[in-house]
C-alpha cells in the first residue's frame, strides 16, 4: 500500500466540524431574525396605541371647553381595534380647568398593552 505525503484536502472530521459550526451560525440567525420580528410587531404596538392616544387627545383639545365629550365622568370609543377610554374631572386642578385622562388599551400576542396620558384643558383658549 502506498502512502501519500503530500495529499491536498480535508479530513472527514475537518468537514464535519465545519459543518457543526456553520449550523450553529446559522440556527444562531434564525433565532435573532424570529426576536427582531417580534421586536417589530411590538414596538408596532406601540406605535398604533400612540397614534390612537394623540388622536384623542388633539380631538380634545380643539374641542371647545363645553363640547359633550367633555363632560365629567367616563367616555369610551373602538377604534382601530383598540379601546380609547378618557375621564374627565372638572374644575381640577383649579376653577375654570378640566383634568383629563386618557387611556388606550390594546392587545398583542395574547397580552394587553396600554398608554396613558392626562392634560389640562383651560376654559380660556387663545
Amino acid at each position: 500500500m502506498r502512502k501519500y505525503k503530500d495529499t491536498a484536502g480535508f479530513t472527514l472530521v475537518e468537514v464535519v466540524i465545519a459543518l457543526a459550526v456553520l449550523a450553529i451560525g446559522i440556527l444562531s440567525l434564525y433565532t435573532m431574525q424570529t426576536r427582531a420580528i417580534y421586536g417589530n410587531a411590538v414596538a408596532s404596538t406601540f406605535s398604533n396605541l400612540t397614534m390612537s392616544n394623540v388622536d384623542q387627545i388633539e380631538q380634545l383639545y380643539t374641542a371647545s371647553y363645553n363640547h359633550a365629550d367633555l363632560t365629567a365622568g367616563n367616555h369610551s370609543v373602538t377604534q382601530n381595534g383598540m379601546t380609547v377610554s378618557w375621564n374627565v374631572v372638572d374644575d381640577n386642578p383649579v376653577n375654570g380647568c378640566k383634568l383629563v385622562t386618557i387611556t388606550v388599551n390594546g392587545t398583542f400576542g395574547g397580552a394587553t398593552r396600554q398608554m396613558q396620558t392626562t392634560f389640562i384643558k383651560s376654559e380660556i383658549q387663545k
